[in-house]
């Protein structure tokens, strides 16, 4: 018994100094809409807007209100020029020299101090992981003002290859 204690010791000191800290306690929010928003697809996205209605009809089932999902024309002023209009959820392209730490995918959110009401929102996607599995809910789940949750296997966990699809605590 008195070797079990020390390896017990040591061995939960073992983790990676890269892994995300474990987040202890419910999902939490920065942020909610009061307003249905419009996601809006630039045509420069890595992802079809089949795949973001997916995305956007799983957030539905867990009782949020997301509107229609819209194919911009290309040269669209708010794509072209990276405007987010109030209401929308722009979904484009990631810029790479904005991605120095190797995320998949971003999530910009706007939202007044105050009242923690977002009323607008940007996914930046990495070209070539638009229909990769998750991606476009977490980064959704972001957007609707979830903060990334480090559970293994948990849908907002902010390492892809750990998350997964368990949705604790993201029902509205």
């Amino acid at each position: 018994m008195t070797f079990l204690l020390p390896f017990f010791l040591l061995s939960i000191g073992m983790a990676d100094a890269g892994d995300a800290a474990l987040t202890f306690g419910p999902p939490t929010k920065n942020g909610i809409w009061r307003e249905t928003p419009t996601v809006i697809v630039c045509a420069s996205a890595p992802v079809k807007s089949e795949r973001v209605q997916r995305a956007v009809d799983f957030w539905k089932i867990l009782g949020y209100n997301i509107g229609e999902v819209i194919d911009a024309e290309v040269g669209d002023f708010s794509c072209e020029r990276d405007i987010v209009l109030f209401g929308d959820i722009l979904i484009d392209v990631m810029n790479y020299t904005n991605n120095s730490d190797g995320h998949l995918g971003t999530t910009t959110t706007w939202a007044d101090k105050a009242t923690s009401e977002i009323f607008k929102a940007k996914i930046e996607i990495m070209p070539g992981w638009g229909d990769a599995e998750r991606i476009m809910e977490h980064e959704l789940g972001h957007a609707l003002g979830w903060r990334d949750y480090n559970q293994l296997g948990h849908l907002m966990h902010e390492e892809w290859p750990k998350g997964g699809h368990n949705i604790k605590g993201l029902k509205k």
